[in-house]
């Protein structure tokens, strides 16, 4: 199996454990969701291959998140990450009975087209407040 079906496999593996705590814990509160509202650095440098400390001298450079993903080839993989995060996060609303389905899969798909269209020029944690928006 190749390191990159390793990561992918790993990302949705985390993206699935997101959705089923999410889902098994209905107690769960907005301020601890909010803890699951980004992929971390960590993520992002897995998704790579690379370490953290490699990630954050490509930062430091001037590098960007979208130009290191697209070099990288992985710009698809990372959008897909933050659409398994926006699926968990609206599953942990709809069962705090924060929103209904209907608002969940409205706001999914503003999300969607949004992310899908998103080129580096804006900040793609600014476009998740689509998802959590109170």
């Amino acid at each position: 199996m190749s390191k990159q079906n390793l990561i992918l496999i790993t990302a949705i593996l985390t993206a699935a454990a997101l959705f089923i705590t999410a889902s098994a814990n209905p107690t769960w509160t907005t301020e601890q969701a909010k803890d699951n509202h980004s992929v971390n650095d960590a993520q992002l440098a897995d998704l790579l291959g690379i370490d953290k400390s490699e990630l954050s001298e490509k930062m430091s450079k001037g590098d960007n998140i979208y130009d290191v993903l697209v070099t990288a080839g992985r710009l698809d993989d990372y959008k897909k990450l933050w659409l398994e995060l926006a699926e968990a996060n609206l599953e942990n609303y709809i069962s705090q009975g924060m929103i209904t389905r209907d608002q969940a899969e409205t706001r999914y798909e503003k999300y969607k087209n949004k992310l899908d269209k998103w080129d580096g020029t804006t900040d793609i944690y600014s476009l998740f407040r689509i998802i959590t928006k109170k």
